[in-house]
């Protein structure tokens, strides 16, 4: 998947939804998104042995930066390679992957209400298939698994 994938309505459906949830409750937005990740897979609590609401910091930064970037790849692609290489070396398997999207959509369809909409989900799911695709990289290639 290229990034061109996304539209420039997608883009704005994505910044639009983000900047209300950032109004209404940025913060617990993300302690919602753990702990439905836990939910979904509970041996994902495993990866997370510090302090939650440092996790939950560092994701709302790293949304944040790929949010305000989505017109300029070149901020958003090398951070998200870095993140996925840190992810793999603290072993977070390939499927983990779609278990925090299914808690990522969860979380804004939560905090979005009746504004998460099929068009909004359908935005979401582009952006967050091309965020993991370039997180994963090559890492969990069939050498390396």
């Amino acid at each position: 998947m290229e990034y061109t994938d996304l539209t420039k309505r997608d883009i704005t459906l994505i910044k639009e939804s983000y900047k209300k949830i950032r109004e209404k409750s940025e913060e617990s937005c993300w302690s919602t998104l753990y702990k439905r990740l836990f939910e979904i897979n509970p041996e994902t609590v495993k990866l997370f042995k510090g302090d939650i609401k440092e996790q939950e910091r560092r994701i709302m930064n790293m949304m944040n930066t790929v949010i305000e970037g989505l017109n300029n790849v070149q901020i958003i692609f090398p951070a998200l390679q870095e993140l996925g290489k840190r992810h793999f070396e603290y072993g977070v398997k390939k499927e983990y992957y779609v278990f925090l999207g299914e808690a990522l959509f969860y979380t804004i369809e939560k905090e979005s209400g009746k504004d998460f909409t099929k068009e909004v989900r359908n935005a979401w799911e582009k952006l967050y298939e091309i965020m993991s695709e370039v997180m994963q990289g090559n890492l969990y290639d069939d050498s390396k698994e």
